[in-house]
């Protein structure tokens, strides 16, 4: 069984469920990687897990606004390797103390991972401070996620799914 936490192999991809609230003209908007309060990461499931399937068609079924026409679902699908590749910059181009790690989190859904932000072991979220390390940098919590947000969109592959009986095709 995978560990809770442990760190997704590069090699892997993960899959960001896409809300109809996030997709306007049919195009994905950075909404789609928010974080909500007290959402410390943001959640994805890995499309390598063989509970993957299930798992989706549970969550989608249990959230009507992640239901698509004709039992599908959309998702964003993301490079692990290139998510953790994520850097982020002030205004000045300087290179910040942030870093995006990407690790399971299975205790109660198999395929379930998370996207974390963090500077050193702390996370980044909304309405925490930042590390002073980065916060020295003039940048706030709202910037360095926005920033984050729209590099994830940039390298999300939007996706439709269908559901046949738990299993997508």
């Amino acid at each position: 069984m995978i560990q809770q936490n442990s760190k997704i192999d590069d090699s892997e991809d993960v899959a960001r469920m896409i809300s109809s609230e996030w997709i306007v003209d049919g195009i994905l908007q950075q909404t789609a990687f928010m974080l909500n309060p007290k959402e410390t990461y943001l959640s994805v499931n890995r499309p390598c897990v063989d509970s993957y399937e299930e798992d989706v068609s549970k969550f989608v079924s249990n959230h009507e606004r992640f239901r698509f026409e004709n039992d599908s679902y959309k998702r964003a699908l993301l490079s692990v390797l290139d998510v953790r590749s994520i850097k982020v910059y002030n205004d000045s181009e300087e290179l910040l103390n942030v870093n995006i790690e990407v690790e399971a989190r299975n205790v109660h859904t198999k395929s379930h991972a998370g996207i974390f932000v963090r500077s050193g072991s702390t996370n980044i979220i909304p309405e925490r401070q930042l590390p002073e390390e980065v916060a020295s940098k003039h940048v706030s919590v709202d910037m360095v996620l926005q920033d984050i947000r729209w590099e994830l969109l940039e390298l999300a592959e939007l996706q439709e799914c269908k559901i046949t009986e738990g299993k997508q095709e």
